[in-house]
């Protein structure tokens, strides 16, 4: 398993300095900022989270629906609703299409859009130590993952309670995965 780092094919990845970790941080502060400001606003049901909203009070409460989606996100805004001691007897749980633009009660709403607010901040650092990994320069790498940040439809998904974010991070992190195994020793040499 000798295998000389010259001969190895893939990119070319710079070596890890403070600055990387620097401009790491600070791009994931910022995005963390612009994805969580102000994220009570609106307090209306926003189109589909009429059905992301009621989606986890099936799972808190033990009914059986029909769900067509992935359930691991909703399953962990669950758990989230559940630590947070969400109350979900309330009829306001179970809305219908007709009822978007209807004021919610309560806040749990807004820690629902902060989860996901969350895993939407997390594509930032994702797409930038992608890039890293694609051989990319630290001002490549900033460029990239500056524009994530400043991506207009990515801030508009990551804001509502909406199950896009958490699988575009899932995405996100596959990609950097596969890439970091591609660049592993053993599989060039298994090449």
């Amino acid at each position: 398993l000798d295998l000389d780092k010259s001969q190895a094919k893939g990119p070319r990845v710079q070596p890890w300095t403070p600055s990387w970790t620097f401009f790491l941080v600070v791009l994931t502060v910022i995005c963390l900022g612009v994805r969580l400001y102000d994220l009570g606003n609106p307090q209306e049901v926003l189109f589909d989270e009429v059905y992301f909203y009621s989606f986890p009070r099936f799972y808190i409460s033990g009914e059986y629906f029909f769900d067509i989606h992935p359930p691991l996100d909703k399953i962990l805004l669950a758990g989230v609703g559940r630590v947070l001691g969400w109350d979900t007897t309330g009829n306001y749980t179970n809305w219908r299409p007709s009822q978007v633009s209807r004021y919610y009660k309560g806040s749990v709403y807004y820690y629902f859009r902060g989860w996901q607010a969350f895993w939407g901040s997390m594509l930032s650092p994702v797409a930038f130590l992608s890039l890293r990994e694609m051989g990319a320069t630290l001002e490549g790498c900033v460029l990239g993952a500056s524009f994530i940040i400043l991506e207009t439809g990515l801030q508009t998904i990551s804001r509502a309670i909406l199950t896009d974010s958490f699988l575009y991070f899932l995405m996100g992190a596959s990609l950097l995965l596969a890439l970091r195994m591609f660049r592993e020793e053993l599989y060039c040499k298994g090449r």
